[in-house]
């Protein structure tokens, strides 16, 4: 008995199928992913020095002096009170969950923070609350100090940095 060689058909298209709803899977996960209104790049090496040039006793955590430092692993990095000056490196006070590091640097990205300027009362000399920030992204640093008054985003960024710092000492 001669039988024409049959092709296993069924085995064929089961593999056309699969292959077709892999590649429709990757493209819409893809788009997705990538769409900036949604999920902006974010910078792999993205880091943060925020330091608060205040006063060491005050008890408003805007003004008080304070340091934070965010590091490109999550890692959250705090000091408060007179110890928090500029060229001391605080200890790890919390690794920070992988949504609230993408807040802080969406933030800073959405306000373009990394082409904020210096403020003119810091460059006059004018005293009192100052905020010296310092951005890495995208491999360039940015530094500006600034006032309260005259960047309402730092501001912003100086609460949720807050609000971390808090969440961090009352965590168990």
């Amino acid at each position: 008995m001669n039988r024409p060689p049959c092709t296993p058909r069924i085995y064929l298209d089961t593999k056309i199928v699969s292959l077709l709803v892999l590649v429709i899977g990757c493209l819409s996960a893809c788009q997705t992913d990538t769409a900036p209104s949604t999920h902006p790049m974010l910078p792999p090496d993205f880091a943060l020095r925020f330091h608060v040039l205040g006063k060491p006793s005050s008890d408003e955590p805007l003004r008080q002096r304070s340091q934070y430092v965010l590091e490109p692993d999550r890692g959250f990095h705090v000091a408060v009170g007179a110890g928090a000056v500029i060229d001391y490196y605080p200890p790890l006070t919390a690794r920070i969950s992988r949504v609230e590091y993408y807040d802080i640097c969406q933030h800073v990205m959405r306000n373009h923070l990394m082409a904020e300027p210096t403020s003119p009362a810091v460059i006059d000399g004018t005293p009192g609350l100052r905020y010296d920030v310092l951005i890495i992204a995208h491999g360039r640093t940015h530094r500006y100090t600034t006032t309260p008054p005259e960047s309402p985003p730092t501001v912003q960024l100086l609460r949720k940095l807050t609000e971390l710092r808090a969440a961090a000492f009352t965590a168990p």
